[in-house]
């Protein structure tokens, strides 16, 4: 069942995210059939064209930030919605880069979905509902799951100020996201290194499994990152897409596939060669995360001058 997706929006950052969720939506959802918001022009042909996909949409998402949400033509359009659809989940305000406390009547009488990865996750479920589907299916969160990074980094990005801040907050970001940074490198070593007795009395048993290997590295690290959700930073944005798009899955599968190479027939050499290059590995990536960071900062800094 096609559910067709009235999406509104006002202001530039708004227009972005409705061009964004325009395509976004879709590849999460095949059923979506998004209906852009126009620009209205009372008593042209343009107001027409509003009114008419107005009036084919189950279902409205309004790109809220704090500079557009007193526009009328935004209430406007929920009610048209809201009058042909007389229910009120079928208005979505998706807010951007703010709380849902502060938003105003009449936005404020329909459930709030922030730009998170919870509210996000909120907006697929009501659209799935709308279009026939289990807004719980595992074949959703399937496809949620592959497409959320790339709308999260999105929306990192259209949140960050446009005016550089000052030196001195600069300088208390990079400390921070630095300790960030050394905290996951911890909170890696000791499953890493679990890891590796196990490999160990797994191959001398005869049951090593390099995918199984890889899958148990990658479910380590993807914990470790998972503890940094809802970190922010100035200079990188949501802490743990940092750490996702600076060190991706293929290149971990490059490094354990080359630790088959360091394998021996006697366990305890087997273990000492293989922490020591897996500690290597550690401070290699570590490493680069700091290079991006004060990289960032030099941006920043020069931005600011």
């Amino acid at each position: 069942m096609t559910v067709k997706v009235f999406i509104s929006w006002s202001g530039d950052r708004s227009y972005k995210v409705a061009r964004k969720l325009e395509v976004w939506l879709p590849e999460v959802i095949k059923e979506v059939e998004p209906l852009i918001s126009v620009k209205p022009e009372a008593g042209g042909l343009v107001f027409t064209e509003l009114n008419n996909k107005l009036r084919q949409a189950d279902i409205a998402v309004l790109c809220l930030t704090p500079e557009n949400w007193y526009e009328l033509w935004l209430s406007y359009e929920a009610g048209m919605v809201y009058g042909r659809t007389e229910t009120l989940t079928k208005i979505c305000p998706y807010v951007i880069d703010a709380k849902c406390r502060d938003l105003p009547t009449p936005l404020s009488h329909f459930t709030c979905l922030k730009d998170d990865e919870d509210g996000t996750k909120l907006l697929v479920e009501a659209i799935a509902t709308a279009a026939g589907k289990r807004p719980k299916s595992a074949k959703l969160k399937k496809s949620f799951d592959s497409k959320w990074p790339e709308l999260e980094a999105f929306l990192d990005q259209i949140g960050r100020p446009k005016t550089p801040p000052d030196p001195k907050t600069l300088a208390n970001d990079f400390m921070k996201v630095s300790g960030y940074i050394e905290k996951h490198r911890s909170q890696l070593e000791g499953p890493l290194r679990d890891l590796i007795l196990k490999t160990v009395d797994n191959f001398m048993s005869d049951k090593f499994d390099l995918e199984k290997a890889i899958s148990l590295a990658d479910r380590a690290i993807q914990k470790s990152k998972n503890s940094f959700r809802g970190k922010k930073s100035i200079l990188v944005g949501n802490v743990t897409n940092f750490f996702k798009k600076n060190f991706t899955q293929e290149e971990l599968r490059e490094i354990v596939t080359d630790l088959e190479s360091y394998i021996t027939l006697d366990p305890d050499e087997t273990r000492r060669r293989l922490t020591d290059r897996v500690l290597r590995i550690l401070s290699e990536v570590f490493a680069h995360f700091h290079r991006k960071l004060l990289d960032r900062l030099d941006e920043c800094l020069n931005a600011a001058n």
